[in-house]
């Protein structure tokens, strides 16, 4: 009984001992916690200069992007501005064409179109108590025919020269007298002679007294559709019995 109560404080003793005794960390966990931590701190560390180096990543291309925008922008501004020259000289360019070509047009037709003028005016008679009346020549100098002719002549007896209001006689239509008039021949027209002459008229006439003026005008159309006209004003010379040309209403188009 003795031994048995002697060897039970020893076991209490020893479980005291054994309890009491401090939980010792081992160096693997101090290691351990040491590297969890410092891997912490790492990551704290290395997450704002990942940001850091993101943003500064991204304004770096954005900024490079706005440069390239900018440069694009520019590149089009000069792209329209030598578009809109090469138009406009394109134009020009075109205006100049058609102007030439009008000027080659102009020039075919003033050397090839028909150009009709009075070569000679003649009385036929200065008879008293009878019509007066006038052959007149037309020749075509031009290189092309002239059509729908048309003439008209009238005459006045005194006064000093012919006027406006007179000269307008010549400007109703007349009798067509011939349709076609050749390059270089020549249409000999005899007017109407609708004016009779007193004695005294043929003496005045004769001598010089009274002026005799003969007018008259010739429309035709060229071969290439323009109209013309030639107008004509003539006064009678008592000493050499013909038709001397008058200072006015000579004229053609």
């Amino acid at each position: 009984m003795s031994q048995n109560k002697q060897s039970n404080p020893k076991s209490k003793k020893s479980q005291s001992i054994i309890s009491s005794k401090p939980i010792k960390t081992t160096k693997s966990n101090r290691k351990t916690n040491k590297s969890s931590s410092g891997t912490d701190e790492i990551q704290k560390i290395k997450e704002p200069m990942e940001t850091r180096i993101r943003n500064w990543l991204i304004v770096f291309f954005t900024g490079i992007l706005a440069f390239l925008t900018i440069r694009l922008y520019e590149t089009a501004v000069q792209q329209t501005i030598v578009a809109n020259k090469s138009a406009e000289a394109a134009l020009v360019s075109s205006k100049a064409a058609e102007h030439s070509i009008m000027l080659a047009e102009k020039s075919l037709k003033i050397g090839n179109r028909a150009y009709v003028c009075v070569v000679s005016m003649a009385p036929n008679q200065i008879v008293a108590n009878k019509q007066l009346n006038i052959t007149v020549q037309f020749k075509n100098y031009g290189k092309t025919p002239a059509y729908d002719i048309n003439i008209l002549t009238g005459s006045k007896i005194g006064g000093t020269g012919i006027y406006t209001d007179e000269i307008n006689m010549i400007q109703k239509p007349g009798n067509i007298r011939n349709n076609v008039l050749p390059p270089s021949e020549i249409l000999t027209f005899t007017n109407d002679g609708t004016q009779i002459i007193t004695k005294e008229d043929e003496i005045n006439i004769m001598n010089g007294n009274k002026n005799w003026y003969a007018i008259g005008k010739i429309t035709y159309i060229d071969q290439f559709g323009t109209p013309h006209s030639t107008r004509y004003c003539f006064v009678f010379n008592a000493t050499t019995k013909t038709f001397n040309l008058y200072d006015k209403y000579n004229d053609s188009n």
